[in-house]
């Protein structure tokens, strides 16, 4: 008889398309795994631009982790830090309903996508200039980062993106983290922000993204 496997589920929330595709590319990845030992599950399906505490409500007998991912952008730009301090309020009270995790990158997810093929430890003056890393890292030729981010172009990256990938962004991701933490990260004048029971760099590279991929790979792969 086959041993059949157990379900592993989460709720996620995410800023925009890119992330939803990601995650999905993630999902699949597990799945598709001889070695799992659960199936990934995301219950519902992966939504878009939801406040994290309406979402909660809304799913408030789901006993899961539910997980937000979000980019920082520019932390020093007023309009960009209060949307960004607005969110960590709201997630401060999802948390209240259910288990909310916040998975952040700074400046954008797009630092992530690059860390699955190479190392990332100098800061960004613009979020447009990640569209050089991408073209390095995946052996495209991108002139604009809305160009990469367009759903075809965006797909072929993520078919070329592994679970060793995966493990190999994550490990590179704790790198940034640590680095920062010792205070050696080439970013200038990078401070520690402590906001609603969050903590974060202003400045980039920085990102926990990690935190939230590295848990759903312990859950599901053996």
């Amino acid at each position: 008889m086959v041993k059949r496997l157990q379900y592993s589920t989460y709720v996620l929330t995410v800023e925009g398309e890119c992330e939803k595709w990601y995650f999905e590319h993630l999902r699949n990845l597990i799945n598709a795994n001889e070695d799992k030992k659960k199936t990934c599950v995301y219950k519902p399906d992966i939504k878009t631009n939801k406040n994290p505490k309406s979402y909660a409500k809304s799913f408030a007998s789901l006993r899961v982790p539910f997980f937000h991912i979000q980019d920082i952008e520019d932390y020093n730009d007023p309009l960009q830090r209060k949307k960004f301090e607005d969110l960590l309020r709201d997630i401060k009270e999802a948390r209240r309903i259910v288990n909310y995790n916040l998975g952040y990158s700074n400046f954008t997810f797009d630092l992530w996508i690059c860390l699955h093929k190479k190392d990332m430890p100098t800061s960004k003056a613009h979020r447009g200039d990640y569209v050089t890393d991408i073209n390095e890292a995946y052996g495209t030729h991108f002139e604009y980062i809305d160009e990469y981010k367009n759903e075809h172009n965006f797909k072929t990256i993520l078919s070329t993106i592994t679970l060793n990938d995966v493990r190999n962004a994550i490990k590179r991701a704790k790198k940034i983290r640590d680095d920062n933490e010792k205070d050696i990260s080439t970013a200038l004048h990078q401070k520690k922000i402590e906001f609603s029971n969050f903590s974060f760099y202003s400045e980039n590279p920085d990102l926990n993204v990690q935190d939230v991929v590295e848990k759903i790979l312990k859950d599901c792969l053996k």
